[in-house]
């Protein structure tokens, strides 16, 4: 018994025998075409090889480190990139070879791979490139070559150059630096260097010891000098002032010629009064003495004083009895004044080494900051002298650098080229492979067309739809061929086996019919 599925893409097949037939003929004209086709131009491969290279004698350590960093940016995009090929192509079209930039970056293919052995940073590097005549690939690999090598050595030489560049831009703001710092300390030390140098030595503490023993003994002095004019002023009866104003009235000629007339008018007077009157002439005229004498004698005192103990002398008397020391008194006086000048001589000095002796201690509880001050002055000299004697050192190494840059790549293998030609392809092979292909699609496209048909056309299709709708099927009816010339269907054969089934759907519709009344 034939299959549905089978059954089924057999009426598909009868039913769409064109779309199919003309599937096939499609596709078989398709193959003789690619059979017909000629073989394809042979196309030519040139392959070589870059390894990393390093200067023979490397002295400075800018040229190694740029010559390191030159090795670490090789790679495709490096190796391929634009100013490279635009420089190929513009030699390429000089020698009567136009070609793209594009079309060289689609032709070629690059291999980056490391190489095992001491240094594993080095790299092989293998490029391809493929192009349609041997003459034309091997030119366009050797000039991609040499634009290679040449791109690394300009690329070192521009590091090296930005390099300088960098440096040199960095130089002027460093020196501007170590001068200021350097004239920072240059200052500190003007003004505050001695006072360090002087406590580093030991003289600022000698200085401080000196003041100190000099006080005391200026102390010592001072109370010395203080007995010896406490016992002067118990045997003089004066003061320093008085007694300096004493001596210099009694030593003072004018004053002792006056104080003689005076004592002698006085004495006139005094003998003269018993017998005459005061009205009488000679007794005027020796009162008008007397006064005149007075007044010079107060004259005379105040130039002799000069005004400093005017107000100790308030009258001639005074004058008069403080002019009159005898040698003796007057030695004393004088020796008087000198202790009292000594005295004041001594106190003064003890008020400067006081202030001295303050200032000293003051200069010296603010050393440890003045040194600590200049040892950070010091310190950033020092940082900035490095960072100068640094920067003019790398200067000189990238200077003489440039003697030893070189390129990072070098030809380890020239490029050769190898001829790739295609095997021609067997016409017959390419129709029966098309025929196969033919047959499949074909029937691919009956299937598919079939699929996209929803009418029933078998009996399994009609049932399996009224199963889908719930209908109870009562029974399949056998197919029968109609053969009367009335074509109506007629079963002759009494003993036919249709005829079993027939009476079971006559049952079958009976008794549903009787169910539907009794319901």
């Amino acid at each position: 018994m034939v299959s549905p599925v089978v059954k089924r893409y057999l009426l598909a097949l009868d039913r769409y025998k064109w779309p199919s037939l003309a599937t096939l003929l499609g596709v078989l004209g398709i193959s003789a075409v690619v059979a017909m086709q000629p073989p394809p131009p042979p196309q030519y491969r040139a392959e070589g090889v870059l390894v990393q290279n390093a200067p023979v004698v490397a002295l400075t350590a800018t040229g190694t480190e740029v010559q390191q960093r030159g090795q670490g940016i090789i790679s495709e995009q490096f190796l391929l990139a634009d100013v490279l090929l635009e420089q190929v192509s513009q030699e390429l079209e000089r020698r009567g070879v136009p070609m793209e930039p594009e079309a060289i970056r689609d032709r070629t293919t690059i291999t980056l791979e490391s190489i095992e052995g001491e240094d594993a940073q080095v790299q092989r590097v293998t490029v391809v490139f493929r192009g349609p005549s041997e003459e034309q690939t091997q030119l366009t690999l050797s000039l991609m070559f040499e634009a290679m090598v040449e791109l690394s050595r300009v690329t070192n030489r521009a590091r090296l150059g930005a390099i300088v560049t960098a440096l040199d831009e960095r130089l002027p703001a460093v020196e501007s630096d170590l001068r200021a710092a350097e004239q920072a300390l240059e200052a500190y030390d003007r003004t505050e260097g001695p006072a360090i140098q002087a406590a580093l030595d030991g003289s600022l503490l000698g200085s401080i010891s000196g003041g100190q023993q000099q006080q005391r003994q200026n102390q010592i002095a001072l109370a010395g000098l203080d007995a010896q004019i406490q016992s002067l002023q118990q045997r003089l009866g004066l003061s320093p002032g008085q007694a300096f104003t004493a001596s210099a009235l009694s030593a003072d000629p004018m004053i002792a010629q006056l104080r003689s007339q005076i004592l002698e008018t006085e004495t006139q007077l005094e003998l003269l009064s018993p017998t005459l009157r005061e009205s009488h002439p000679t007794m005027q005229e020796l009162r008008q003495n007397l006064a005149a004498y007075n007044a010079l004698l107060t004259e005379r005192a105040q130039e002799v004083v000069g005004g400093q103990d005017l107000a100790a002398l308030p009258s001639v008397s005074e004058v008069r009895q403080n002019s009159t020391l005898d040698p003796a008194r007057a030695a004393l006086a004088n020796q008087l004044v000198t202790l009292n000048a000594e005295r004041a001589a001594l106190a003064s000095q003890q008020q400067v080494l006081r202030v001295a002796d303050g200032q000293l201690r003051q200069q010296y509880a603010s050393l440890p900051n003045k040194q600590l001050e200049r040892d950070r002055l010091a310190q950033q000299v020092a940082l900035n002298q490095a960072l100068y004697d640094q920067i003019q050192a790398k200067r000189i190494d990238a200077q003489a650098a440039e003697a030893e840059t070189v390129s990072s790549l070098t030809v380890a293998e020239p490029p050769t080229v190898v001829a790739q030609v295609d095997p021609p392809t067997n016409p017959i092979l390419v129709l029966v492979v098309g025929g196969l292909l033919g047959v499949v699609a074909a029937g691919a496209v009956v299937f598919l067309l079939d699929l996209l048909d929803s009418t029933a056309r078998t009996a399994g299709d009609i049932q399996g739809i009224l199963t889908d709708q719930d209908v109870p099927v009562l029974g399949l009816v056998p197919g029968l061929e109609a053969t009367s010339v009335q074509g109506w269907p007629i079963l002759y054969q009494p003993h036919s086996p249709d005829l079993e089934v027939y009476e079971r759907l006559r049952s079958s519709l009976r008794r549903a019919g009787n169910l539907s009344e009794a319901g």
